[in-house]
């Protein structure tokens, strides 16, 4: 599956990390968007979000966070943090 590694202008000049989506973001002229190509842990599914946006659910079919420290990853509340495979 595709994730996207995004870094603004701004955020470069400050020193912060990049944020990760499941989709791909409107392309801005101050923004510079990676392709991952990404593997899910056992389990873990892409579903769609009341809003109509993807989350990624655990086995139990609980949304994670898609946190970004040291690289992508999902985290559960209940399981902690499962670093996503990247190709």
């Amino acid at each position: 599956m595709k994730l996207y590694r995004v870094r603004e202008a701004d955020a470069i000049r400050q020193g912060l990390d990049p944020a990760y989506l499941l989709y791909d973001p409107q392309h801005i002229s101050a923004m510079w968007v990676d392709e991952l190509d990404i593997t899910l842990p056992e389990g873990y599914t892409v579903e769609a979000a009341e809003s109509g946006e993807p989350i990624i659910c655990d086995p139990q079919g609980e949304g994670c966070l898609l946190v970004h420290r040291g690289g992508p990853a999902v985290y559960n509340v209940n399981s902690g943090c499962e670093k996503l495979e990247v190709a």
